[in-house]
C-alpha cells in the first residue's frame, strides 16, 4: 500500500460487497455513514474514532464493526497513522443470507484473533480474484461468525432484536408458536443492552427458525464479473449447527473490559520501523546458542575475547576464546587480534565488561558484536569450557561457579 509515510487506499467494487485495502497519515475522515455494514481489522498503527457519542481506539488486530446508517469518523491516532482491510457487504447481501435487514453491534471495537484472522482471510482470497467461490465461502463463513458473536440481533439468537426482511417475519408470525416472533419494532436505544434476547434458538421451544425460513433457496448461478452469494445447501447446513461460542456471561464480561491490555496499551511500531529495530539488535548481538554452532562447525569467522578480568580467565573460559580486559584494550592490543568478526563476552547479564571491550574495540576499527547472556547462560545452557576447572558439555550448573546463588 505505498510507503509508510503516505496515505495510499485500493477500493475494490462488487455488486454485493466492496473492499477496502488502505493507509492514512494525513487523511482524516469527517463524520459520515455507510448504506452498508462497515466491517474492518487494522493491520498497523491505531485508530481513534467516534461511533455516534462514542469513542474508540481501535489496535493492530482490532475489529472495527459498526452498523448502516451509523454516523462516524476516523484518523490516525499518532503521527504514524494507520493501515487496515474493510469490508462493506450490501444489506441485501445480509439479509439475503441471514435474514437481518439491519444489525447493530454493542460495542464497535473488539479484540478477537479468530475472527479478525477470519476477516483478513475472506478479505485477502477475494482481493486476489484467483478463487472466487473460497472467497465468497470465506466471507459468508466471516460475517457469520461476527454476527453470532457480536450483532445485538445475530441469526442465533431468538427473539430476533431488530427489523428482518418480510420473508423472514411473515414466516415466524405463522408459525405455531406465536409467541417467538420478532419484536414489531427495534428497542429504543439500538446500544441498551437487551438481556432479555437469549441465546437460545427459537427452535428449542417448538417455533420455526427465523433464520432458517428467511434463508435462500440453494441456486449454482454465477455471472462474471458479479458474484452470487446464495449459499450452497451444506453451507447453510453449517450456519445451522453448534456456534461454538463462550457461554453468554462470559461473552458480556469480556465485551464489558477494555479492547487493550497492559501489553498492548503503548502500540506496537510500525513494521518497517520495527524490521529496522530489529535488524539492528542482531547486527549488534549473538547469542551462545549461535556461537557454540560456529565453535562446533569449526567456522573460523569469529574472535571470542573474554573481556573479564585475567584470573577469571584462567580459572574458565570459552573454547578457543582470548583474554583481553576491556580495561586494556588498546590499539596495539586489538593489532594483535586475528582477523574475523569479534565477539565480546562477559560474566552475564549483570556485567557490561563485554559492552565496554565492544565500545573500544569499534572505535579502534574492528567490527565487533557483543554475546548476550555471558558466560552464565553460556554454562546454563550446557556449552563446554576451557581452563583450570573446564566444564563438561551439558554438566555445568551456574550455581557451581558463584554465577548465582
Amino acid at each position: 500500500m505505498g510507503d509508510a509515510m503516505t496515505d495510499a487506499a485500493r477500493l475494490l467494487r462488487y455488486r454485493d460487497y466492496e473492499l477496502l485495502e488502505a493507509r492514512f497519515v494525513e487523511h482524516r475522515f469527517g463524520m459520515h455513514a455507510h448504506d452498508s455494514l462497515v466491517l474492518a481489522v487494522v493491520e498497523d498503527g491505531v485508530e481513534r474514532l467516534r461511533v455516534g457519542r462514542d469513542r474508540w481506539l481501535a489496535r493492530p488486530g482490532d475489529l472495527v464493526m459498526i452498523g448502516p446508517g451509523e454516523a462516524h469518523d476516523g484518523a490516525g491516532h499518532d503521527r504514524a497513522g494507520f493501515a487496515y482491510r474493510a469490508v462493506y457487504p450490501t444489506r441485501s447481501l445480509v439479509a439475503g443470507s441471514f435474514g437481518l435487514d439491519d444489525a447493530r453491534f454493542e460495542r464497535n471495537v473488539v479484540s478477537d484473533a479468530a475472527a479478525a484472522a477470519a476477516l483478513r482471510t475472506a478479505h485477502r482470497r477475494l482481493a486476489a480474484g484467483d478463487d472466487p467461490l473460497a472467497g465468497e465461502t470465506a466471507l459468508l463463513g466471516a460475517l457469520g461468525m461476527l454476527l453470532r458473536r457480536y450483532a445485538m440481533c445475530a441469526p442465533s439468537k431468538a427473539p430476533m432484536a431488530c427489523r428482518r426482511t418480510a420473508t423472514s417475519s411473515s414466516a415466524a408470525s405463522s408459525s405455531p408458536g406465536a409467541a417467538c416472533a420478532a419484536p414489531t419494532s427495534p428497542p429504543t436505544s439500538p446500544r441498551s443492552p437487551l438481556s432479555w434476547a437469549s441465546p437460545t434458538r427459537a427452535t428449542s421451544t417448538g417455533c420455526s427458525s427465523p433464520w432458517s425460513a428467511s434463508r435462500p433457496a440453494p441456486t449454482a448461478a454465477r455471472r462474471a464479473p458479479e458474484i452470487s452469494f446464495k449459499p450452497a445447501a451444506r453451507w447453510a447446513a453449517s450456519l445451522d449447527g453448534p456456534t461454538h461460542r463462550p457461554p453468554a456471561t462470559t461473552r458480556r464480561r469480556r465485551q464489558m473490559t477494555t479492547s487493550g491490555s497492559l501489553v498492548t496499551d503503548v502500540p506496537a511500531a510500525a513494521v518497517e520501523r520495527a524490521r529496522e529495530h530489529f535488524a539492528g539488535r542482531l547486527a549488534f548481538e549473538t547469542d551462545p546458542a549461535d556461537v557454540w554452532r560456529a565453535i562446533e562447525d569449526g567456522q573460523a569467522d569469529l574472535v571470542i575475547v573474554d573481556c573479564r578480568p585475567a584470573a577469571s580467565y584462567e580459572k574458565t573460559h570459552l573454547p578457543g576464546a582470548i583474554s583481553l580486559p576491556w580495561a586494556e584494550i588498546d590499539q596495539a592490543r586489538a593489532r594483535e587480534l586475528p582477523e574475523g568478526l569479534v565477539v565480546t563476552y562477559c560474566w552475564g547479564p549483570s556485567c557490561n565488561a563485554a559492552t565496554k571491550g565492544a565500545y573500544r574495540l569499534a572505535a579502534l576499527g574492528r567490527q565487533v558484536k557483543e554475546m548476550i547472556g555471558g558466560l552464565e547462560y553460556w554454562i546454563r545452557e550446557g556449552h563446554p569450557t576451557e581452563g583450570r576447572r573446564p566444564v563438561a558439555k551439558g554438566e555445568g550448573k551456574p550455581s557451581d561457579w558463584g554465577l548465582v546463588g
